[in-house]
């Protein structure tokens, strides 16, 4: 909750890992024990809206993943979010990623 700028995008990979490996590693939080790493883009996704929830802000979310797009707009669907370019877009690592990460960048830039 920064009195800071909100940034003009945002891009999340979807799989991420809930901490560095250490021999003290924190307990996970419930919800990462029950969606596991595979959520965690979806998870930032609705933490970052909710931090905007008050300021009438919203901005864009590119998913940059190895994740099949369709399986990550499946999870937003499954919560009732729809796809649309200005709230959110996903983009498939793939043999040109900077292209079509450019192409996601200027629709919503």
């Amino acid at each position: 909750k920064g009195s800071g700028q909100w940034p003009s995008v945002v891009v999340l990979e979807q799989r991420v890992r809930w901490t560095n490996p250490a021999p003290n590693m924190p307990t996970a939080p419930p919800q990462v024990k029950v969606e596991g790493y595979s959520n965690a883009g979806v998870r930032c996704y609705e933490y970052l809206r909710q931090a905007q929830n008050s300021s009438g802000r919203r901005t864009p979310v590119i998913f940059y993943s190895f994740v099949e797009p369709q399986q990550i707009s499946a999870v937003l669907l499954g919560k009732g979010i729809r796809e649309y370019p200005m709230d959110y877009q996903c983009v498939r690592k793939g043999y040109e990623p900077l292209v079509s990460l450019h192409q996601a960048l200027r629709r919503v830039l």
